[in-house]
């Protein structure tokens, strides 16, 4: 079991990591979220996305909504910490082995 501490920290990475890849703002995130929960603020993703705010589990379940993936992918620890299990574009960790697709945009 991970302790609250790294669940907040993993929940805010992993939520990153799926808008980047996703392609979308943190602005249009928000627009989506605000459907569900009535928040509009890119600010408060910002803040989550950067450890200064929490979420209730209402908000964690409606921003995996807005981020088309199930609240457990958000909560998946992360198992190499030089690139966090997602290396740039192309490239290969040397740490881990993970790669990752050039984007084609």
């Amino acid at each position: 079991m991970i302790a609250a501490p790294e669940a907040e920290a993993t929940f805010a990475l992993r939520m990153r990591q799926r808008r980047d890849a996703l392609g979308i703002s943190q602005k249009v995130l928000a627009r989506k979220v605000s459907l569900e929960r009535g928040w509009t603020e890119q600010a408060t993703i910002a803040r989550i996305e950067t450890g200064k705010r929490g979420v209730s589990l209402a908000d964690a379940i409606a921003l995996a909504q807005a981020l088309s993936c199930e609240l457990g992918d958000l909560l998946t620890p992360v198992k190499c910490q030089a690139c966090k299990d997602n290396p740039p574009a192309g490239y290969s960790c040397q740490t881990c082995g993970t790669s990752s697709e050039r984007s084609t945009a």
